[in-house]
């Protein structure tokens, strides 16, 4: 799961530059200073926060108002999946002891 994080981050990270809305410059940081917080913390393994963070994604498009751009598709499969990874490996899976 950390790798497949990291590749989600990375994605949200470029995806103002595939999806043409980087001249955007809300969006663009929103999307830059998102897919860097999902690396880092999906590098260190910290599912609880990768799941808070995926929960922001996902909703951002309504919080911010950019619910009718590109950015908001990106965010919402992003953010719901990313919240489903944290959700599952912060708190629903028992650890092996």
């Amino acid at each position: 799961m950390k790798w497949f994080t990291i590749i989600l981050g990375a994605l949200l990270f470029l995806a103002p530059f595939f999806s043409g809305y980087s001249g955007q410059a809300g969006l663009l940081w929103f999307s830059l200073i998102g897919g860097v917080l999902l690396v880092v913390f999906g590098s260190m393994e910290s599912y609880k926060w990768v799941g808070w963070i995926g929960l922001i994604v996902f909703l951002a498009p309504w919080i911010f108002g950019f619910g009718g751009t590109n950015a908001a598709t990106w965010s919402w499969i992003i953010g719901a999946v990313t919240g489903l990874v944290g959700l599952y490996k912060g708190w629903l899976e028992k650890s092996e002891a």
